[in-house]
């Protein structure tokens, strides 16, 4: 697999000159087989110049949304690939049933919101499903959706494996105490966990109720699934890049203490890419 990060902030895009650096779209990640085959990971703004840098690939691709809140959609109706008749989207995500993930997807399209009105005037193939527990395979990857609760609702994780490597993506985890076993094993070993680092230890307290991480949360997560690297992901929009450098090196301090420093830690930038099981690059 090979990820690339085109959107790293939660809540709200965070554009000007004091996020130049980590980046002020929201959540979305580019996920690539080894064959080629495209998955994306939520959304957010990020889908956006994914979408600019994929208009001339002819594209049938997997969607996952981890659930339906702005910061995880409000790129959908920007994506350009969706306007090109040779292309097909497959959505994966939560809810009662597919009827209604795919009626809260075109809410935002309809008039008062865009100009589009309807997914049906979109010119690509969307085929929309709701997932469960149950594993399943898209994009040459084997995926399993885990809930995990989200302030007063929830959301969605997902594990990815092909070939013996594994990415955990955990995005919004609101733990009212543990993290369940569930979400555990999502992580377990996993060659890469993308983990919900919201707020700093001190925010945490004041915005508890919100349903996000700390990097504490994090940091506690890559210990007890035993992960090999945790990239810090989905940061608040009113961090500046001076706050995110000073949270990359507490998580660091937070993770030796406990006694991971064989565990590798990843602020994540847009525009960075990581090869599992190869190293990190960046621009």
């Amino acid at each position: 697999m090979k990820l690339t990060f085109w959107g790293v902030r939660g809540v709200a895009p965070a554009p000007g000159p004091a996020t130049v650096r980590y980046g002020g779209n929201t959540a979305c990640v580019e996920v690539r087989s080894t064959s080629g085959a495209l998955t994306i990971l939520d959304a957010g703004t990020g889908l956006i110049p994914l979408g600019r840098m994929l208009t001339n690939e002819r594209l049938d691709a997997t969607l996952l949304l981890s659930h339906t809140h702005w910061d995880h959609i409000h790129g959908f109706p920007f994506f350009a690939p969706i306007f090109l008749p040779q292309n097909r989207l497959t959505i994966f995500g939560p809810g009662r049933s597919s009827e209604a993930l795919e009626g809260i997807l075109a809410g935002q399209l309809a008039g008062h919101f865009s100009p589009i009105y309807a997914l049906k005037n979109l010119s690509a193939q969307i085929v929309v499903r709701v997932v469960d527990a149950t594993p399943f395979e898209a994009g040459g990857l084997r995926i399993q959706a885990v809930e995990l609760p989200h302030g007063k609702t929830s959301a969605l994780a997902f594990r990815l494996q092909e070939n013996g490597s594994v990415c955990a993506y955990l995005p919004d985890a609101g733990y009212r105490t543990e993290p369940s076993e569930a979400a555990v094993e999502c992580c377990h070993r996993a060659d890469i966990l993308i983990h919900d680092a919201t707020y700093s230890p001190e925010d945490f307290e004041k915005y508890s109720r919100r349903g996000f991480a700390s990097v504490e949360h994090a940091v506690a997560m890559a210990m007890r699934a035993e992960v090999k690297r945790l990239v810090l992901f989905h940061y608040s929009e009113e961090y500046s890049d001076g706050f995110l450098d000073a949270l990359g090196e507490r998580a660091r301090l937070l993770l030796d203490q406990a006694g991971g420093k064989s565990i590798e830690l990843v602020a994540a930038r847009e525009g960075s890419t990581i090869e599992v099981p190869a190293a990190i690059t960046g621009r």
